[in-house]
């Protein structure tokens, strides 16, 4: 246990420039171990279990399709066309996994689009940036 006086002195030492920093490299330390990413991982699903946390999500939501009003149409427009049998859902097309998720190539044609797993849909987006940082 620290007594007040050294308490005060670690305080006043934070403040400081040099602190700062040292403070700054213990903490990108912590953060890149696991019981940092277990730690974080439940106190964000808490959070989102409240009610501010659900508030946030839906503007996050909200937020993401009025970026991207493209990707959002062509969810909603796979979402419809599956609930009225226009679309069927078929196993990922790398893997044979049967629960799948739509992967669009080009937004604009909404119904146009690849079942993957959630893996090989998530590999297929990060060929996507790594393509586009290429590029730049």
């Amino acid at each position: 246990m620290r007594t007040e006086a050294q308490k005060q002195s670690r305080r006043k030492y934070l403040a400081t420039p040099k602190g700062k920093a040292m403070a700054a490299r213990s903490w990108a330390k912590y953060r890149k171990t696991e019981k940092w990413r277990i730690a974080n991982q439940r106190a964000q699903k808490k959070h989102a279990q409240t009610l501010q946390g659900r508030v946030n999500h839906v503007r996050q939501v909200q937020r993401y399709n009025q970026r991207h009003p493209d990707r959002y149409r062509a969810r909603i427009a796979v979402t419809n066309a599956l609930a009225q049998g226009k679309l069927t859902r078929k196993p990922c097309e790398i893997c044979g996994e049967l629960k799948t998720q739509a992967h669009h190539e080009d937004y604009s044609r909404p119904l146009d689009v690849r079942w993957r797993c959630f893996e090989h849909h998530l590999n297929e987006h990060n060929k996507r940036k790594v393509a586009h940082a290429d590029f730049f």
